[in-house]
């Protein structure tokens, strides 16, 4: 009797003792991560300014760029995916010539879900261990303003706001304990009016320190980015062109949990 009630006792201190154990090994969510990115950018776009010529003002214009980003991975959403961020990007061009002078301004916001997938059937994950690629899916809002002020003729200003659907890709590939290779990409579909579609592919690289070893601690990040821009109007409102940008960037991303 007092065999087996002492049996119990031991195997019920075990039944407790295990599923404490299970609890404090269960895998935890990734903490909330605050990115802030800066860069200089130069723009390669046709503006169509006619005493100019066509593709030369603005042309070559170059600027700054900046980035926030809030983010986590790891955390269920809708039982689908294991990733969000929201994101908001300004990108600040000009050029300055005599007589004339071009300013463009554009700001990005991108809301997006991601969810783990094996890029190349295992492939990335078999060469580079510990690497992840996420698919991401989400919106995208833009809003852009420009403004020619050119001698003898005026200043002219044109703006125009677009909103659509974005698909994308994010990659993370380790080199080593405490750095990393990442990547994100993405191409949107933007309605910009009743019958006006504007067309977006982005693409950053950058090379990442990690400075606990972790992907989800603290990092810091030097690379270079590049953004198209299809069927954008131009600042004097006399067609739509290719714009073209792109820049090298340094990123700080730090937990906030």
């Amino acid at each position: 009797m007092q065999h087996t009630a002492l049996r119990s006792t031991v195997a019920a201190l075990l039944s407790v003792f295990g599923a404490a154990s299970a609890q404090a090994q269960a895998p935890t969510p990734a903490p909330l991560q605050l990115s802030i990115e800066g860069g200089s950018a130069c723009s390669r776009g046709n503006r169509g300014v006619t005493p100019f010529g066509a593709d030369l003002l603005g042309r070559k214009g170059c600027g700054w760029t900046g980035t926030v980003e809030l983010a986590r991975t790891g955390a269920s959403v809708l039982s689908v995916f294991d990733h969000w961020a929201i994101r908001g990007r300004l990108t600040s061009f000009d050029d300055t010539r005599t007589g004339a002078k071009f300013e463009d301004e554009r700001v990005v916001v991108d809301a997006e879900v991601g969810r783990k997938i094996d890029l190349f059937g295992g492939l990335m994950s078999g060469i580079f261990p510990g690497s992840v690629s996420r698919l991401t899916l989400g919106l995208r809002y833009a809003d852009w303003e420009g403004t020619s002020t050119i001698a003898g003729v005026g200043v002219t200003t044109f703006t125009t706001q677009g909103l659509g659907p974005r698909v994308g890709m994010r990659s993370f590939v380790p080199l080593g304990q405490s750095f990393a290779l990442e990547s994100r990409s993405g191409v949107s579909a933007l309605f910009a009016g009743s019958s006006d579609m504007v067309y977006s592919i982005d693409t950053s690289t950058a090379l990442t320190y990690l400075l606990r070893g972790d992907a989800s601690g603290p990092a810091l990040s030097v690379g270079y980015s590049s953004e198209y821009w299809f069927k954008q109007f131009d600042t004097v409102g006399t067609g739509s062109h290719t714009r073209h940008s792109s820049g090298p960037f340094a990123r700080v991303r730090v937990p906030l949990q």
